[in-house]
């Protein structure tokens, strides 16, 4: 079981960062789809044919781990994807999740030494753009209670997507997420960049004005 640390102990100071997305990694965690508010029941069932690709995909090179809302999505998940490929190298794990989006609502995670670590961010869906998905904030603290992984909490809102690493320590990040008043009023660029340098090992920031139009 992973445990949870709420000092004020920042993981840089351990050595810990958050590895570039192309880095080796040993395993995966994704959400099989429920939620009909993102996924209508007349595309769903295309949606879940999309993850069982995926999962069997990524489960030839690395373990994969499926969150499942309850013994319904677990059932369906594991015919699907049992069917198809076979279910050695993917665990289930039963969580009151609402939705697939756990890159931003999971807790991003960092390595070191021997040692494999996460930090659990706030999530507020967004800025408080969808208001039942505030709920999966809670997924992030489940994930790090069911891995191996030793956590941080941070009392930040920031999504998991928000923030892309490089080789060097180098962070891209744009100022309309990050800035946004309604995820973190009266923040400045200086304290994010203190936020992502003490719990991400980041070592220079890049600011952008903008995202992807619509994300």
């Amino acid at each position: 079981m992973g445990s949870l640390s709420r000092l004020q102990l920042y993981p840089s100071k351990l050595g810990l960062m958050k590895p570039p997305e192309f880095s080796k990694q040993s395993a995966v965690w994704t959400v099989w789809p429920t939620n009909e508010g993102t996924f209508p029941a007349e595309i769903i069932d295309r949606v879940k044919e999309v993850f069982v690709t995926l999962i069997g995909t990524v489960r030839s090179s690395e373990a994969v781990n499926v969150i499942v809302s309850g013994h319904e999505a677990l059932a369906d998940a594991e015919r699907r994807i049992g069917e198809n490929y076979g279910t050695k190298g993917v665990s289930f794990h039963r969580m009151p999740v609402t939705d697939v989006w756990i890159r931003d609502y999971g807790p991003t995670f960092l390595v070191g030494r021997n040692t494999l670590a996460g930090v659990k961010w706030v999530f507020n869906a967004w800025g408080g753009k969808y208001k039942d998905l505030e709920r999966d904030d809670a997924i992030g603290f489940r994930v790090l209670e069911s891995s191996t992984a030793l956590g941080f909490f941070a009392n930040v809102v920031l999504e998991g997507g928000m923030v892309e690493v490089g080789e060097r320590g180098e962070a891209l990040i744009t100022k309309q997420a990050a800035l946004d008043k309604r995820r973190n009023p009266g923040y400045s660029r200086a304290r994010i960049e203190s936020v992502l340098r003490n719990y991400l090992g980041v070592r220079k920031v890049i600011w952008l004005e903008r995202g992807v139009q619509g994300d």
